[in-house]
């Protein structure tokens, strides 16, 4: 029965990492912030051959926010893109030793109150994106 029980913890465990090629995002909220502030980690260790979404909520009944990004890239070439309820606000090439940041003032799909970053390899088998997502409510 314990082995059982280990085997089924093991199984949990294992079974919970994320492939390789996700969009791995963990967000939190600023403390003490009136206007919704979050801070989010993006993280993609190889990408696949398709683009990688990440759609980054909020609870504010605002229609836009403030973002301010950064994102790194180890190997390869991506395109990331900024994408809001109006459409595509920024766009960029990332590649090794070329680092992107913005700040844009997005607006928010009002169906989710969401904002999209879409990460598109382009050439030399891309891996190792690593970034920081703030956004707060404007």
């Amino acid at each position: 029965m314990r082995a059982l029980f280990v085997g089924l913890v093991l199984a949990l465990v294992t079974g919970c990492k994320p492939p390789p090629d996700a969009l791995v995002t963990r967000c939190e909220t600023v403390f003490f912030a009136a206007n919704d502030a979050r801070s989010c980690t993006v993280a993609v260790e190889r990408f696949a051959d398709k683009p990688a979404l990440a759609a980054l909520r909020t609870e504010s009944r605002n229609f836009k926010v403030h973002v301010k990004l950064s994102l790194t890239l180890a190997a390869g070439e991506v395109q990331a893109s900024l994408r809001g309820g109006e459409g595509v606000v920024w766009t960029s090439t990332l590649t090794p030793g070329a680092p992107a940041a913005v700040e844009a003032d997005v607006a928010l799909n009002r169906n989710t109150q969401s904002f999209t970053l879409e990460l598109a390899p382009l050439r030399g088998a891309p891996s190792g994106l690593t970034g920081t997502v703030e956004h707060h409510a404007i």
